[in-house]
C-alpha cells in the first residue's frame, strides 16, 4: 500500500548555535533548555520524545507535533517534507501547486488505456472532475493575483 502525509501545519525552529536562537528555541519549547557542549565541535540539544531522548544537532529542525510533542528532524528530511507557509499568500501558492500536481496526474491517467477501459459512467465523472479542477485552479489563480495585488499596495 502507499500512503500520503496529511496536510498538517506544524511549527518548527532550526537549531543554530547562537544565544539568540537558543533563547528562541527555549521559548518555543516552553521551558528550560540545555545545550550539551561535551563535544565542543558537535553541540546538541537533548529532546525527550515519545520514543525516548533524541539529539537535535546544529542545523536540525525542532518540530512541534500535532499533540504538542517535540522531536528533532534532519534538514534534508525537513526540506523534503515541509514547505514554509508564513503568509496566506504562501498557503495559496502551495494549494495551487498541489492542485496542479493532482491535475497533471489526472490528465496523464486520462491518456492511458486504463482510462479508456473504464465504464462510461466513471469516464463521465472523471471528465467532470477534470473540468472542476480546471475551474478551481482558475479561481485560485485569480484569488492569488488579487492577494498579491493587495499585498503590494
Amino acid at each position: 500500500m502507499k500512503y500520503i502525509k496529511k496536510s498538517v501545519e506544524i511549527e518548527a525552529v532550526q537549531f543554530i548555535d547562537t544565544p539568540e536562537r537558543i533563547i528562541e528555541i527555549a521559548e518555543f519549547m516552553g521551558g528550560d533548555l540545555r545545550v550539551n557542549y561535551e563535544d565542543k565541535d558537535n553541540p546538541y540539544i537533548p529532546i525527550e520524545t515519545l520514543e525516548g531522548t533524541m539529539k537535535a544537532s546544529v542545523g536540525d529542525y525542532i518540530i512541534k507535533g500535532v499533540k504538542g510533542e517535540f522531536c528533532p528532524c534532519k534538514p534534508d528530511v525537513f526540506e523534503q517534507t515541509y514547505d514554509c507557509v508564513d503568509t496566506p499568500l504562501d498557503r495559496m501558492y502551495r494549494e495551487i501547486d498541489e492542485l496542479v500536481d493532482r491535475f497533471a496526474k489526472l490528465d496523464a491517467f486520462m491518456k492511458t488505456d486504463k482510462f479508456l477501459a473504464l465504464s462510461p459512467d466513471v469516464v463521465g465523472l472523471l471528465e467532470i472532475q477534470y473540468g472542476a479542477m480546471m475551474a478551481y485552479n482558475h479561481a485560485l489563480q485569480l484569488r492569488a493575483a488579487k492577494m498579491k495585488e493587495t499585498q503590494n499596495q
